[in-house]
Order: structure tokens, then C-alpha cells, then sequence
């Protein structure tokens, strides 16, 4: 391509190269970043488990590239730090994972070498402390879950400390489900599909069963409502749609059966206050439909908190809404007391837990809507039917060891946690 061409796709893209804040006398040098980017602003903003991103820049001089405000020891780039005008340079970049506990930011400036005229760009890399599931980076990965009433869940995870199978075994539940990643792209998006290889579960006497049902869904950077302003968060899942429908099997205790198609569809929804959505600061909702079952999670915050990644935020109360495949209704709404136990220095929302391993829901549980989890440890889930209380024991670094779960007839569940 030559460099009449570059220019004019560059300034054909220059209403997306705001903020590289070029120092231009008399306009003919100049550098225009591309990426890194993370909503509006060139900074790359990574979780601690993300280590690859890329840049990107256009200079019309020969260049260098420099840091400042320290140096990043766990940050390369994939090819030199000077070069030459006139061409677009693209270059990976690879970063450690953040196991430090504390968000870490490495800042750069890209300025033109070849002239006594200055022009530069600046552009950063920040790592979270937290992962993309929000736990911390250094929080051992749960291999197994096991509980005193004979449930099982069993969760393999990638080199990059994502799940990529997880089955849940309980009295009346038998669920075996495969994640898969693609690779990132070039918009920064990275697509997981989930196939549920089996769904056994048991309700009023009918048994379903489900096979291959899948769902895919992206990481994304995603804009909220706040109280004062829009909250970035980058990298969310915003919801899961279905692939094709397949085959539900219905097998009801009087021997009948039947065949439903059905399709599996989970996001996040807003509340609404007449005319408008309720700040995701203040509630917020996880809605999962699976044919004619849903279930809805609503999370209550009272604006206390902000949900940025790495903050720390507890819920005044969760409402759980499950309609059946027979158009009958379960609704319960907790009221929440916090231990002192920290959940992300475990791997997986053990919160989930405390209803038991037949109405876990294995998204919630990995945290795949991670909004909607709780960064402390549930001491107590006051009820309008059931009130449980929970005591927790954790290992030297913080993870859960031990979690007893006792419900208001003194019926107690032990959950044992394996590394």
C-alpha cells in the first residue's frame, strides 16, 4: 500500500484516534494510536488471568518508544522499541499474570525521533488484580466440590485459569457441560461457546433430560447506567444465545413422555422504574431461560457500592424467581448477612452454594455474570421460607476449605473443597 493510501485510511479512521494527544506546531508530524483502546481511551485495560494484547500506530517520522512513571518488568512488546515513519507498525504484547493482589499499570509515549519539531502519543497498559470471573489473580483454582449429602461437582480449567468443563451430580441433578474459547479479535472480543453434553433434573415427578444444547456468548467491553456516570466494564459477558433448539425429553412419573424443542438463552437485564432503567449501581438482574423453565436473579446493591472491576461490593439482598416447564413459580427473597471471608481468594462463588447442588446454576457459580456476585463470604440468607446460616472455614491463603450450609430446621450440608 502506498503512502497516499495509508493516509487517507488513517484519517478516514481519525473520529476513533481521539485522546493520543499529539503536540503538532505546525501539523505536519504527528503519531495516531489504534490500539491499545478499552472503551474510548487508548489504554488497555486487562484482567490479571489476560496476558496478550496488541499495538498498533502510525507515525510520519522515525520513532521511539519509551516508558515512563516506572517500568513494567512483566509487560514486552513483540518487536522494537525505534523504527521508521510512514508505516503502520503491529505488534503483540505479552503480559505476566497479575498474581500481586493489587492492580499494576505500565504508561508509554510513542514520540517522533526524526524532527525538532515535537509530536507524541501516549498509551498505557493496566492489569487488574481481579480476573475476569473476579476472583484474584493468585486464587488457587477449585478442582472439586464435595458435599455431605453425596452431591459432586467436579471443574477442569484452562492455562489462563478459565473453566472449560464443569458437571454438577446431586440426588436429582446430573449435568456435564464443555466451555470452549476462541481466540481474540481484532475488535478485542473473544466468543466462548458452552455445550451442555447432559441436563438430568428432576421436577414434580417428571424427569428431563437435555443433550447437546449449546450457547455462545462474547467477552466484551460493555457501558451501565451509574448513579453519576457510565460504568465501563471491560470484558463482560453481557448474555448467551442459543444455537438451535434440540430435543427436551419429558418423563413424568406415570410412565408418559414427551418431546419439547427448547433453546437456552442467559443475559443480564436492567430494572425498570416506569420509564427508566434503574442503575445497575442500585440492582441489577440475571435472567436464564432453558425452554419454558426460567429463572431470575435479582441483586440489590442500594447504589452503595460501584461495580467496577476490582472493587469490593455485597448485595442488601437477592430475589430468586424459578417458573417450571408446568407455568408454576417459586419466588424467594434473602435478606444478606456478610462474614469477614473474602470470596475472590476462591476460584469459584461459593455463595451459590448455599440452596444446594440441585439449584446451583453452573454460570453463576463460575461467575460468568460476575456483577451478580458477592466479594464477601454469606454468613446468613434470611428468607421469607427458609432462612440458612453459614460458617466457613478457609485454608492459609484465604481459600474455602470447608463450608457447612444449615437451614432453619437445623438440616446441615457440608461442602468439602479440593486444589
Amino acid at each position: 500500500m502506498n503512502k497516499k493510501k495509508i493516509f487517507a485510511a488513517l484519517f478516514a479512521a481519525a473520529t476513533l484516534l481521539v485522546g493520543c494527544d499529539p503536540i503538532e506546531p505546525s501539523g505536519n508530524y504527528y503519531v495516531l494510536i489504534n490500539k491499545p483502546v478499552t472503551g474510548d481511551s487508548y489504554v488497555s485495560l486487562r484482567y490479571a488471568n489476560e496476558t496478550a494484547d496488541s499495538l498498533v500506530f502510525f507515525s510520519t517520522d522515525t520513532w521511539a518508544i519509551t516508558s515512563y512513571q516506572g517500568v513494567a518488568n512483566w509487560l514486552k512488546f513483540g518487536g522494537s522499541t525505534t523504527g521508521f515513519g510512514g508505516q503502520i507498525i503491529k505488534y503483540g504484547v505479552t503480559m505476566e499474570p497479575n498474581t500481586t493482589g493489587q492492580m499494576r499499570e505500565a504508561y508509554y509515549r510513542i514520540s517522533l525521533t526524526g524532527t525538532t519539531e515535537e509530536a507524541y502519543a501516549s498509551f498505557a497498559f493496566q492489569q487488574l488484580a481481579t480476573r475476569i470471573d473476579g476472583t484474584m489473580g493468585n486464587a488457587p483454582l477449585v478442582k472439586q466440590i464435595a458435599g455431605s449429602d453425596g452431591s459432586l461437582i467436579n471443574i477442569d480449567w484452562d492455562d489462563h485459569s478459565r473453566p472449560t468443563h464443569i458437571t454438577m451430580k446431586a440426588a436429582q441433578r446430573d449435568l456435564d457441560m464443555g466451555i470452549a474459547y476462541d481466540l481474540e479479535d481484532s475488535e478485542g472480543i473473544v466468543k466462548a461457546t458452552f455445550t451442555t453434553n447432559k441436563n438430568v433434573f428432576v421436577h414434580n415427578d417428571t424427569t428431563y433430560t437435555i443433550n447437546d444444547l449449546k450457547m455462545t456468548g462474547n467477552f466484551e467491553d460493555a457501558q451501565f447506567n451509574g448513579t453519576s456516570k457510565r460504568i465501563l466494564i471491560p470484558r463482560l459477558f453481557r448474555g448467551f444465545e442459543s444455537t438451535g433448539k434440540v430435543s427436551m425429553h419429558e418423563r413424568a412419573g406415570n410412565g408418559y413422555e414427551t418431546y419439547m424443542p427448547i433453546d437456552h438463552k442467559a443475559s443480564y437485564a436492567a430494572f425498570i422504574d416506569g420509564l427508566y432503567n434503574v442503575s445497575f449501581e442500585n440492582a441489577l438482574m440475571v435472567n436464564n431461560l432453558m425452554g419454558n423453565f426460567v429463572t431470575t436473579y435479582g441483586v440489590y446493591y442500594g447504589g452503595k457500592y460501584q461495580l467496577y472491576a476490582d472493587e469490593k461490593h455485597t448485595a442488601d439482598s437477592i430475589s430468586i424467581v424459578r417458573v417450571y416447564s408446568d407455568k408454576k413459580s417459586n419466588y424467594e427473597t434473602y435478606k444478606l448477612d456478610y462474614s469477614s471471608i473474602d470470596s475472590r481468594s476462591t476460584s469459584v462463588d461459593v455463595n451459590q452454594l448455599i440452596e444446594g447442588v440441585e439449584k446451583c446454576d453452573p454460570f453463576m457459580l463460575l461467575s460468568f455474570f460476575k456483577l451478580a456476585r458477592q466479594t464477601s463470604v454469606i454468613s446468613k440468607a434470611t428468607g421469607r421460607y427458609n432462612t440458612y446460616t453459614v460458617d466457613t472455614k478457609t485454608r492459609s491463603d484465604g481459600a474455602v476449605e470447608k463450608m457447612t450450609v444449615t437451614d432453619k430446621n437445623g438440616n446441615a450440608i457440608t461442602y468439602t473443597f479440593a486444589y
